[in-house]
């Protein structure tokens, strides 16, 4: 339990700073929707055509706007598309101060001198993120669903959920790319700079495949491109703008490479 506790403590910040972020992201995008998309049908198709322009720009980050007349359709895009990259980030981050962080400053030392094993203080910190993760997410959704409410554009309680369940899966397949790069090198920071740089340039070629057919062999080998292309079918299968993702297998298998992996030993040799 001691080693539970410290491991929460040090997610605080993280925590914190991420459901603050989310819940102010969701919000605002949520009221704002109604003041920048108008209230009348030939305003709002006036405005997703606008967007729909402004999108295709950034597709390469963005997903590719869709029912941008609708507030559920608007977050998809505007706030749930940047906010997938950013809690991608603080995953990396976290795992690689758990993986490589928590050696330098020699606590991993002092938890095996304790009589904590290795297996439990991996197992602990996935544990512990996966908690983290879930309350900042859940935050986020419970409080944009208010406020999509309170501006008089109520959103899908399953719609929200889905795509809720989207971010969690998603931000722990980069925790464990996080794990599994802290393993291959000697240092958090070249932990740090490796893990994020590969989940931006999964995202980069996600958003390449999304803008020309050229590089679908590229885009074929991210989960994120999976995921959205789920989110199209179920879009065209007219369930509702939110929708579910397809990455849970990669975030499986991300997160139990890094559980079974030694701190300070490389994944290549288990």
């Amino acid at each position: 339990m001691t080693l539970f506790r410290i491991a929460l403590r040090q997610q605080r910040t993280g925590l914190i700073a991420m459901t603050l972020l989310g819940v102010v992201f969701g919000v605002l995008n949520a009221l704002g929707f109604v003041q920048v998309a108008g209230t009348s049908q030939a305003e709002r198709l006036a405005f997703a055509r606008s967007m729909e322009i402004l999108g295709a720009q950034l597709s390469y980050m963005l997903p590719v706007p869709e029912h941008l007349d609708t507030l559920a359709g608007y977050l998809q895009w505007r706030a749930f598309g940047s906010l997938v990259l950013i809690l991608g980030i603080w995953g990396v981050i976290s795992s690689t101060g758990g993986g490589r962080g928590d050696e330098e400053r020699g606590l991993v030392e002092q938890w095996l001198s304790a009589g904590a094993s290795r297996a439990r203080y991996v197992t602990t910190r996935v544990l512990v993120f996966i908690l983290v993760a879930t309350f900042a997410i859940v935050a986020t959704m419970v409080f944009t669903y208010v406020a999509g409410t309170s501006a008089g554009e109520p959103l899908p309680l399953a719609g929200m959920a889905s795509i809720g369940l989207d971010l969690l899966i998603t931000t722990l397949a980069c925790f464990g790319i996080g794990l599994i790069v802290a393993q291959l090198v000697t240092t958090r920071r070249a932990a740090g700079f490796g893990a994020a740089g590969l989940v931006i340039a999964l995202f980069l070629i996600n958003g390449a495949s999304r803008r020309s057919r050229s590089p679908r062999s590229f885009g074929a080998i991210s989960e994120v491109q999976r995921s959205l292309a789920c989110r199209r079918r179920a879009a065209r299968q007219r369930r509702h703008p939110v929708t579910s993702c397809c990455a849970f297998r990669s975030s499986r298998y991300f997160v139990s490479s890094g559980c079974g992996s030694r701190p300070g030993s490389s994944v290549l040799r288990l």
